[in-house]
């Protein structure tokens, strides 16, 4: 079967150099990885919710583990006033860090490193080996996915690991899906795997609860020519095991959390009102894809009319081209391409499933797009599939006048030009924007923040009881802009009172002080120093200040 859907990739293999470009892709992709996020190892702790997570994820002995199976995400610390999440997968990932790394912040970074690169590693992988694309368009789709700036909101910071376990393991899924697909044996080993690897993203993140209706599409895109009958038990035969697995984590889920979870204000009001905010998050989800960073494009283009018209071109110029040279070769050769098409409609849904997903729970966030970002990455590299044999298909020969030119492939190919002439310049202004060539210094400046306030918080909380209160005033919950108009991340995340608390159980597991944050405020300079001012303090309370300034003030 997988000759029969990927013939023309058996060519391309021939065509190929081998086995030594791939591994030279590879490369290139790792270093890619390491270039664009490899600063972040010398970073402390970053993200909001990192210290709890890992406060709450320790595992000492068994207990600990089944703790983390039955119970809400942070559960024992006030996160759960905010929302009630199940993610056991990643929670485990916090614990292994913690066992093997203590409180080395730069174990963790290194761990979100590992699994964004394996997720584009994984990416090139799928690309070749599961849609048959050649080795040059599949490490397109995998650097892309490396240095789209849109991933500066998800990987440095480590409480949102969630996203990128949940992308390694939807490619992971995907991957083993196809193999049972086109195996010649179609072994149902493969089929298990891929359940796995779903029921485990959704473990990570619920975000992966379109998994299911992707794996539809996959199969009834490429399942076995046939009568209908035959065809659609086949289809239920391989995707119901992935929807039963889906509903009874699901139904394990609810009674976990007590019901459906998620955050507790997420209501967004009336119809109206809701309404008005998925449309704004459909325009966001665009300019996330296509204009992650605020003036990347010409004054035309920064509208939503012209991103929507960018991304037309992108993704759905190409495939009108490809039933057009479908139609034309088939008329004049007998031959045709069947695999681009389908995995251009496979991509495309895999790309407006989440927007799906954020639109019925309501919450959506920039960090959250490190799928969909995946699927819009290979859309990218499969516009540069079938160059060259297009090329000379419609240019048989250069000695022949241009009388003697396939006129009907050169029209259908029109469209293709312009679609790969517009993914050129995305490509280069995403490059341009790319963490590889921009510092990022957001989350760095974050870092030393979090840094200097967490370490003097234990030395003013050292001095109360065990029960005593700290009352925090003037924590930063947001950053302001360079002046310099450098871009930086939209979403950088300050510690919360929760993280404070779980920062003394981990430093001071004797003391059961309780933290208030006060006023909060917003950081001005991105390098200079935090100090904690003991303003008021009896014997059972404690308020402090939090004063920041430039570093030459320090000197």
């Amino acid at each position: 079967m997988a000759a029969e859907l990927f013939g023309p990739a058996k060519s391309v293999e021939k065509k190929d150099t081998g086995r030594a470009l791939q591994y030279l892709i590879l490369v290139a992709v790792v270093l890619t990885c390491i270039l664009a996020y490899g600063p972040m190892l010398e970073q402390f702790f970053t993200g909001t919710d990192t210290i709890t997570l890992i406060e709450t994820g320790r595992i000492n002995n068994f207990q600990d583990f089944r703790h983390i199976l039955t119970q809400p995400l942070m559960a024992g610390s006030d996160f759960l006033r905010i929302a009630k999440f199940y993610r056991p997968v990643s929670t485990i990932s916090y614990s292994i860090d913690y066992w093997l790394w203590g409180m080395n912040p730069a174990g963790f970074h290194l761990a979100n490193l590992v699994f964004h690169t394996l997720t584009c590693i994984l990416i090139f992988v799928m690309m070749r080996s599961s849609f048959g694309l050649r080795s040059m368009p599949a490490g397109f789709g995998a650097i892309i996915f490396a240095i789209h700036p849109i991933l500066v909101e998800t990987v440095p910071s480590l409480d949102r690991r969630h996203d990128i376990i949940a992308g390694l393991l939807v490619v992971l899924c995907v991957i083993f899906c196809a193999k049972c697909l086109f195996s010649q044996n179609q072994s149902r080993r493969y089929l298990w795997i891929s359940v796995a690897c779903q029921i485990g993203a959704i473990a990570s993140k619920e975000t992966a609860f379109f998994v299911p209706g992707l794996i539809l599409i996959f199969v009834s895109l490429f399942a076995p020519p046939g009568d209908e009958r035959s065809r659609l038990r086949y289809i239920l035969n391989i995707w119901c095991p992935y929807v039963f697995s889906a509903f009874l984590y699901l139904l394990w889920r609810m009674y976990v959390l007590g019901g459906v979870g998620g955050y507790a204000a997420a209501n967004h009001g009336s119809w109206s009102e809701k309404e008005q905010y998925v449309g704004k998050m459909a325009v966001s989800y665009l300019y996330d894809l296509l204009s992650p960073v605020d003036s990347m494009w010409q004054p035309a283009l920064t509208t939503p009319l012209g991103i929507t018209l960018l991304g037309a071109v992108i993704v759905i110029l190409p495939l009108a081209t490809e039933f057009l040279l479908d139609a034309t070769r088939h008329t004049n050769s007998g031959h045709s391409d069947h695999a681009l098409p389908k995995i251009r409609v496979f991509l495309m849904c895999w790309l407006l499933l989440p927007l799906g997903v954020y639109s019925l729970t309501l919450t959506f966030g920039h960090r959250g797009m490190y799928i969909p970002t995946i699927a819009f990455s290979c859309l990218i590299g499969l516009n540069f599939q079938g160059i060259t044999p297009a090329i000379e298909a419609a240019y048989p020969s250069v000695k022949k006048t241009l009388l003697s030119w396939k006129g009907n492939l050169f029209l259908a190919m029109l469209p293709k030009t312009v679609a790969i002439a517009a993914s050129v310049c995305v490509v280069c202004i995403l490059a341009r924007y790319s963490p590889v060539l921009c510092n990022y210094g957001a989350w760095q400046a974050s870092a030393d923040l979090s840094s200097n306030l967490l370490r003097q918080f234990i030395i003013s909380a050292s001095i109360l009881p065990d029960k005593g209160c700290v009352f925090v005033n003037q924590v930063p919950d947001s950053m302001a802009n360079t002046s310099d108009g450098t871009p930086q991340p939209k979403e950088v995340a300050f510690p919360q009172d929760y993280s404070f608390t779980s920062w003394l159980k981990l430093y001071l597991p004797r003391c059961h002080a309780r933290v208030i944050l006060g006023k909060r405020s917003k950081a001005k300079y991105f390098s200079g120093f935090v100090r904690l001012t003991n303003c008021m303090w009896t014997k059972r309370t404690l308020v402090v200040f939090v004063s920041m300034g430039k570093s030459d003030k320090v000197r």
